[in-house]
């Protein structure tokens, strides 16, 4: 067998949760025969089996992704019909169908098993899997794999695909991401989730779920990946597989899901060189430079030692960490209105929930009511207000006591640093003090402040309002 520069084996790492599909790598590239180690080509040999199945296999593949209904597939069915055709024969055909067929159903596990089975095919069995190249011309192969990148049965199921489970919102996909993002516009009729519900999902997700989720479609990448290399190391650049639109997607994907992973657990986090974005900047590696200790590149001054942990342990601490990140939106970037929601949530921070909302909602605050109980009786959050209200007035930060130690001081040095920040801050309050309105603050800010100055105009007019004003350009 001819020796690859790719070492498969590390495509398939053993997933703690992961069933283990029928379709897998050491069945497949299990001989048929002695003789015909990938058994026969059942296309060639015109044998009705195969005939019959992929002509009505194809037939249930939609021709339009939002005119499909999942149901109308039996996919164990399916499933078992295939499974039992590669029983006969190596066929990228038929793996091809299974990988479609699995991610139209949303078996994201057997979407993957598919796509490193392939892999492992083209790298073990290059010469004999079907459908063979004529000499060196493996074109009908080149289609049959390139098929993978097609919208419907492809693109367009792995957007759709769920990527955490929100108690609020059920299952959201990397398309609900993106909208509410403002990436893509929402299709008419399609619901639309608000940002803020998007990041509390992520938020409050059961991690080892999310590292699950992000490490299958690290899997994705990798095999596509691995599918390009091998592509064009065995059959030259003539027979090369791109599967540009897949592994752009996953790639998006590993990195959007990866980014909540590191704010949860930076330890749990990918390398930069599987995936997460660098900054190329190593002068924040406290080790080489002596700089201060660092939690999540955000610097602590006068930490105890290079590579200490700080985080936010306390309210007192977390007002500190969110002055900090408001302190650097007032010097390095004045002009963005992330700042304005910062000092906001400062300014709410300590204010009873009574007083946050006459701040917030001054015209509507005093017809406020809570209902009690599953009587008709209600209280007007005005007079709610009263037990907490006498003698109350913002108070200064208070003094720490005596012998107890001062905490960090955090140093923020560039907008990373800043974000990062306020994401402890945010988790904090999400954890600590739910009823705060800090973190929805927070989360709002930290959108604004990735947009431009043009998108930012949709936030703060109306539709109407920006088509009247001159030049109707926004």
């Amino acid at each position: 067998m001819e020796s690859s520069v790719w070492d498969v084996s590390l495509l398939f790492p053993v997933a703690g949760n992961c069933r283990m599909a029928k379709v897998d790598v050491a069945s497949f590239l299990e001989p048929v025969s002695d003789d015909e180690p990938c058994g026969p080509d059942l296309d060639l040999a015109g044998d009705p089996e195969f005939m019959n199945y992929t002509a009505r296999a194809e037939g249930l593949l939609p021709q339009s992704f939002f005119a499909f209904d999942r149901a109308s597939i039996d996919y164990k069915s399916e499933f078992a019909t295939i499974e039992g055709l590669l029983d006969r024969t190596r066929d990228l055909r038929l793996l091809v169908l299974y990988a479609k067929l699995a991610i139209l159903g949303r078996d994201l596990d057997r979407f993957c098993d598919a796509l490193e089975v392939i892999v492992a095919a083209l790298d073990g069995r290059w010469a004999e899997v079907h459908p063979q190249g004529e000499g060196s011309d493996y074109l009908y192969r080149v289609a049959t794999l390139t098929a993978l990148d097609d919208g419907p049965h492809t693109i367009l199921p792995l957007q759709y695909a769920p990527i955490v489970n929100s108690r609020r919102t059920g299952p959201l996909g990397w398309r609900a991401c993106q909208v509410a993002a403002g990436k893509i516009p929402a299709r008419e009729g399609e619901p639309a989730v608000e940002q803020g519900a998007i990041e509390r999902a992520f938020l409050e997700a059961e991690l080892p779920a999310l590292i699950d989720r992000r490490d299958r479609y690290a899997r994705i990448v990798a095999a596509a990946d691995a599918i390009d290399a091998l592509t064009i190391e065995k059959g030259d650049y003539d027979n090369r597989v791109h599967l540009e639109k897949m592994r752009a997607q996953a790639q998006e994907i590993t990195e959007f899901l990866d980014g909540y992973v590191a704010r949860r657990d930076p330890s749990a986090a990918l390398s930069p060189a599987e995936g997460t974005p660098d900054t190329g900047d190593d002068s924040d590696d406290p080790s080489a430079s002596g700089a201060p200790a660092s939690f999540g590149g955000v610097a602590v001054a006068g930490g105890p030692s290079p590579g200490a942990v700080a985080t936010v342990v306390d309210r007192r601490s977390a007002l500190r960490a969110l002055a900090a990140a408001a302190d650097y939106f007032q010097r390095h970037e004045p002009s963005s209105p992330a700042l304005l929601l910062l000092r906001y949530a400062q300014k709410v921070s300590n204010q009873p929930f009574a007083e946050v909302v006459r701040t917030l909602l001054p015209d509507y605050a005093a017809k406020a009511y809570l209902k009690v109980g599953q009587s008709s009786l209600a209280i007007m959050l005005d007079k709610l207000s009263e037990a907490t209200a006498e003698g109350w007035e913002a108070e200064p930060e208070p003094e720490p006591e005596e012998g107890a130690e001062e905490g960090p001081d955090f140093t923020v040095g560039n907008r990373r640093d800043a974000l990062r920040l306020l994401d402890l801050v945010q988790m904090f309050f999400r954890t600590a003090e739910p009823g705060s309105a800090v973190p929805v603050l927070i989360a709002r800010a930290r959108e604004l402040a990735e947009r431009d100055f043009v998108s930012l105009m949709k936030d703060f007019f109306s539709d109407a309002m920006l088509q009247s004003m001159k030049g109707d350009d926004w």
